[in-house]
């Protein structure tokens, strides 16, 4: 899953307080602009785009698509080099179906941040959902191949999506196990505990699915799910003790739906191949409990 940064709201400005007379005014204004025009122009470019990035996020916490890319077209022609408005505005194609402009969105993120994980991941998720689940796992090998990230989480993420894509398209087995082995070791290092990351036990229980290990993938997976079920249960009651604004917890509470429905999807698959055909079910019947459909697209 991708995360898309939401721009900060700007500084409220207040109205001058002083009625001048409009000739005074306009002859210091005519002053001022020729000293200070170029560096203030510039650098209003950058707030008014960001005013209208704001406005998008008000919308896109409505779940108002269209009206969000209004404002993001806006935000992009004062400020067309910021990444991030590129990927918000995918994000919205997206939600109205409109892959194609989504996917070219993703693109210019990409070409202004090449390296960067966030518009790749993003570019990785819509490739798959546009049935080219192939090339999003050649996406993320070819981000596994650019050597370390900046640090060790970073790091731990590249090596669990190129072995998650993998084992989507169903490609490159080997090497997907190799890098969620690799995402293993990088999380015994940083805690001295074996992984009890949902996400990292899914992609491992996944891998050996498509492997045709299937007690390794029931393992893996059961403990997935038990783990993202603690993580929800510490959520609820964190919460209520938080000033959290009330569309950032229902957010959230949707990621752990989603998580939890993938989850259950591969678990079903897999107590499916292990002929555990009423246990698959029970999967299957929760993960539309949770509001998605148990296919390939969950994922």
């Amino acid at each position: 899953m991708s995360s898309y940064a939401n721009p900060e709201l700007p500084p409220v400005i207040e109205p001058p307080k002083q009625r001048w007379a409009w000739a005074n005014r306009l002859t210091v204004m005519a002053a001022l602009s020729l000293v200070i025009g170029p560096i203030g122009f510039y650098g209003g470019r950058h707030e008014v785009a960001r005013w209208h990035a704001a406005a998008a996020q008000e919308r896109i916490w409505s779940h108002e698509s269209a009206q969000a890319i209004e404002h993001l077209d806006r935000a992009l022609e004062w400020d067309p080099q910021n990444p991030t408005f590129w990927m918000m505005r995918a994000q919205q194609w997206e939600a109205l179906g409109q892959l194609d402009q989504a996917l070219a969105d993703l693109d210019r993120a990409v070409e202004l941040q090449p390296t960067a994980l966030p518009p790749n991941s993003a570019r990785g998720d819509l490739l798959v959902k546009m049935g080219r689940a192939e090339e999003a796992a050649d996406l993320w090998l070819a981000v596994a191949s650019w050597g370390p990230r900046a640090n060790d989480v970073e790091e731990m993420h590249v090596q669990n999506g190129a072995a998650y894509f993998c084992a989507v398209a169903n490609q490159h087995l080997d090497q997907a196990e190799e890098h969620i082995q690799q995402a293993f070791k990088i999380f015994n290092r940083l805690t001295g505990e074996e992984p009890r990351d949902p996400s990292i036990l899914d992609t491992r229980g996944f891998v050996y699915f498509r492997q045709g290990k299937l007690d390794k993938a029931r393992r893996d997976l059961d403990q997935a799910v038990r783990e993202i079920e603690a993580s929800q249960s510490r959520f609820d009651r964190q919460i209520v003790a938080a000033a959290i604004d009330a569309r950032q917890i229902e957010q959230q509470r949707e990621t752990f739906r989603r998580t939890m429905a993938v989850l259950r999807y591969h678990r079903a698959l897999v107590l499916a191949a292990q002929g555990y055909e009423i246990e698959a079910a029970l999967d299957r019947a929760q993960v539309r409990e949770l509001g998605f459909t148990p296919d390939e697209m969950l994922f």
